[in-house]
This record gives C-alpha cells, sequence and structure tokens, in this order.
C-alpha cells in the first residue's frame, strides 16, 4: 500500500511540475475558476480591440479611396482649366479676328458711302431740276438751264450712271498716281515700195489724245517684227506696271488675216503680241490694243438701205425672222443633244472621273482666266482691207474724234459702239491694195498693186474680255 501510495504521489508531484513548467499553477477550484474568468475577460477584451482595429483599418481606406478619387477630381479639374484657358485664348484670338473684320468693315463701309456720295449729289442736282427748269439747244448738245446756271444733259446722266456702276464695283480702277504707260508702233514704210500715208497723223493725234487722257506715251517707228515684241515685252513686265491701273499698245502697220507685220516683212501674230502683254503685273488690270492694219484681201462694198420698207418687204423680213427663229430652235436642240450626250460620257459608274473634274474646278477657283481684262479693237471685219488717206485711218480718226468729245462722259466699251457708228459711215470711192503687205509677198511672190472700184465700206469692231466698264477719266472731267 505505502509503496502504491508512494507511486500515485510521485505521479501527481510529477504532473504539477510538468504544469508549473508549462506556466500553469495547481491551486485550488476557486483559483482556478477565477483565472479561467480573467482569461474569457481578456480574450473579450482583445476581440473587441481587433474589431475596432480592423474597422479603423475599413476607415482608413474608405478615406484613402474618397482621396483618390478627390485626387482625380482634382486632376479633370485641372484638364478642365486648361482646355478652358486654351478656349479663352481662342476667343481672345477670335475677338481681335473679329475686331480687325469690324475695322476692314468700316473702311469698307467708309469707300462705299464716298462712292455713293458722287450717286447722291447727282441725284440731289436732278431732284433741284426736277422742276421750273428750261431745255436748250446749242451745236447739238442739249442743256438744262436753271436759275442762270446751265448743265449739259448727258453730263447728268453720265454722273449718274458713272456713279452707280462704281457703287457697284463695276469699273476697273483708273486713277492711278503713277501715268499708265501708252505705246505707239508706227511703222510707216515711207522708205519701201509701201508706204503707209497718212500714218504719221494717225501717230499724233494719237499721242495727243493719250497725253489728255493722261497716259505716259512712249513711240517706236519703224520697228523690225523682234523689236515691236520686245518693245511691248519691256514695258509690260516694268516693275512701274505695279502701280498703274491700264496698259495700252496702238499698232500702226501693215497687216493680215490674224497677222501685222514689223517694218522687216515678217508677220507676228496677234496672239504673241496679246502673251507679249499678259504679265503677271498687269494682272486683273485692263489692257488695251488698237490694231490699225489691213485684216486681208476681201473688200466690204456694202448692201442698200431700205429708209422705208414696203409692205412685200415687210412680210419677206417676217418670213425669214421666222425661218431663223425655227433654224435656231433645232439649233438649239441639237446643242442640247450633244450636252447630254457629253454628260452621260461620265456614267454612274465612272463618278471617279466625274469627281476628279470636279476637285480641278474646286482648285483652281481663286485663279483668272489668261486671256481676261483684254479689249481688242480692229479698224475693219476679218479678211478685210482698212482704209486710210492722207488725212489718217478711218479707225484712228473715229477714235479721237470719239474719246476727245466723250472720255468724261461714257465708258471704254461705249465709246466703241461710237467709233464703229463713225466708221461705218464712211465710204471710199476706190481702194487700193498692194500684195506686198501679205504673207504671200513676203515669202518672195512678185508685188502686185491692185486698185478696186467703189463705193467700198468698212465697220470697226472689237473683242473683249473685260468683265467691268472702263473709264479713261472719273466722269466728271472733261479733256483740253
Amino acid at each position: 500500500m505505502e509503496e502504491g501510495f508512494d507511486k500515485k504521489t510521485l505521479l501527481k508531484a510529477d504532473e504539477k511540475k510538468s504544469l508549473e513548467d508549462e506556466g500553469i499553477s495547481m491551486t485550488s477550484g476557486y483559483e482556478s475558476s477565477y483565472e479561467v474568468s480573467r482569461s474569457w475577460e481578456a480574450s473579450l477584451s482583445n476581440r473587441s480591440e481587433w474589431q475596432s482595429t480592423n474597422k479603423q483599418h475599413e476607415e482608413i481606406v474608405n478615406l484613402e479611396t474618397k482621396l483618390h478619387q478627390k485626387l482625380a477630381n482634382i486632376g479633370e479639374l485641372n484638364q478642365k482649366e486648361v482646355l478652358l484657358l486654351e478656349d479663352i485664348k481662342k476667343i481672345a484670338e477670335e475677338k481681335k479676328n473679329l475686331k480687325e473684320i469690324e475695322k476692314e468693315y468700316k473702311k469698307q463701309l467708309e469707300c462705299w458711302m464716298k462712292k455713293n456720295a458722287n450717286l447722291d449729289r447727282a441725284l440731289q442736282q436732278l431732284e433741284l431740276l426736277a422742276s421750273n427748269f428750261d431745255i436748250t439747244f446749242e451745236n447739238g448738245v442739249s442743256y438744262i438751264v436753271k436759275d442762270d446756271q446751265r448743265m449739259e444733259v448727258d453730263s447728268i446722266f453720265a454722273k449718274i450712271t458713272y456713279a452707280r456702276r462704281l457703287a457697284l464695283s463695276e469699273i476697273y480702277p483708273n486713277s492711278s498716281v503713277t501715268k499708265s504707260k501708252a505705246l505707239i508702233i508706227n511703222n510707216d514704210f515711207s522708205e519701201s515700195e509701201d508706204p503707209r500715208t497718212g500714218t504719221e497723223v494717225d501717230e499724233k493725234n494719237l499721242q495727243m489724245l493719250f497725253e489728255n487722257l493722261n497716259y505716259d506715251v512712249l513711240l517706236e517707228k519703224n520697228a523690225s517684227a523682234k523689236k515691236m515684241l520686245e518693245f511691248i515685252k519691256l514695258h509690260a513686265e516694268s516693275s512701274e506696271q505695279a502701280n498703274c491701273d491700264s496698259f495700252i499698245v496702238t499698232i500702226l502697220t501693215h497687216g493680215d488675216d490674224g497677222v501685222v507685220f514689223g517694218s522687216d516683212y515678217k508677220p507676228i501674230a496677234i496672239s504673241e503680241i496679246i502673251k507679249c502683254a499678259n504679265t503677271e503685273v498687269l494682272g486683273e488690270k485692263p489692257k488695251i490694243f488698237i490694231i490699225q492694219a489691213c485684216r486681208g484681201k476681201l473688200h466690204d462694198r456694202g448692201i442698200k438701205e431700205t429708209k422705208t420698207p414696203t409692205p412685200y418687204a415687210v412680210n419677206q423680213t417676217n418670213k425669214i425672222e421666222n425661218s431663223k427663229e425655227k433654224e435656231f430652235e433645232i439649233i438649239e436642240q441639237k446643242k442640247a443633244n450633244v450636252d447630254f450626250n457629253f454628260s452621260s460620257y461620265f456614267s454612274s459608274n465612272d463618278s471617279s472621273s466625274s469627281q476628279k473634274y470636279a476637285d480641278q474646278e474646286k482648285e483652281t477657283d481663286d485663279l483668272r482666266s489668261s486671256h481676261a481684262d483684254i479689249c481688242l479693237i480692229y479698224p475693219t471685219w476679218p479678211s478685210h482691207v482698212a482704209f486710210r488717206d492722207t488725212n489718217g485711218s478711218w479707225l484712228i480718226k473715229s477714235i479721237y474724234r470719239e474719246f476727245s468729245k466723250n472720255a468724261h462722259l461714257k465708258s471704254l466699251q461705249e465709246m466703241l459702239i461710237a467709233v464703229n457708228s463713225y466708221v461705218q459711215e464712211k465710204c471710199a470711192e476706190s481702194g487700193t491694195r498692194n500684195e506686198r503687205t501679205t504673207i504671200a509677198s513676203y515669202l518672195g511672190f512678185k508685188k502686185e498693186k491692185i486698185t478696186v472700184n467703189g463705193p467700198l465700206k468698212q465697220t470697226s469692231c472689237y473683242n473683249s474680255s473685260m468683265g467691268k466698264f472702263f473709264y479713261f477719266s472719273s466722269a466728271n472731267k472733261k479733256l483740253e
């Protein structure tokens, strides 16, 4: 028994020791329960602290998330601010451009008002004369007379027309301080078998006329074909032309269909003469060519005018007019068919071709035709001779007469109609043609002088590509 007891005792002692080694003391039951309770409370306290710590961590995470969102919002606001600053800068530039546009518009408005001032003054003059005035005639000129003052009727209406056209920008500028140039090439062939008798009178009249029109007149006499082209090109390309508003070339020489001759009898195509004057500095400026030369060998024998047509003649005229109308309708119909066939050339399957042509049209919108702003004045119809006598040529005499009288009232186009009328009134009893002035004689054929009995007629004509009216003066200043 003692041995057994001792074993149990020893066993408990060992367990107690082992528990003590592990930090658990062997106490009474009461003490053990108290410790367990303390341990449980400590455990609960640790759990509460953990939960509190976890909640704080979640709050920190949420705060960090909100902070990141706010930072992102700040970044977006910064970007928006940059964009707003750029927009403000653009608006400021646009505002500056608008001010410039407004300034330019005000200039144009002032210019327009200044142009219309001439029209207003002319209308006021017309209103003042609208009542209690008399009309008198003197030397073929009609005058309006009021309060011991008189004015030409044509002058009043010319001023109104000029002012209206000026206000609508229908007139070429021609008021430069620098005088525009007027070239005169006079080949008199005085030392040849084909002298151009009377051409010295044309030369003198043209010099006087152009000087009165405020042009700088430059003369070249008896120039070879090469020298003629060089003379025109030299002055057409001159830097002075940049400050000038127009350019005139007058050629007095022998000629044929489409050509004129130099003093060496070498032909120059009229198209080459135009090409020499078609320079950049003369772009969009009127270029006037007066060609006093024959255009062929035919003579115009004229047709008889019927002053008071008989009923039969009127009836026949009506028949002719009706037939012409029908013929015109047929031609127009044919033209329509041609236009249709041409347009259908670009089928729906070939849209690229039509688009190509459309693109080409867009690309050339800012270009101007190389044949624009040109006026060619001829003394006679194509293939016909031009007349000249000891007092000068029919064309130059008519130009001198009309321009001297009406350059302060009428446009160039209107005066050329009157020139045509003057030339058509003239008549020659006979005419001579020297074959030396033809291309055939230049090539070496024998010269032959031909006399043609009259009466013979002539009509001047002009070809114009001008897009506006051209005035030599401001329709206020009368020539000396």
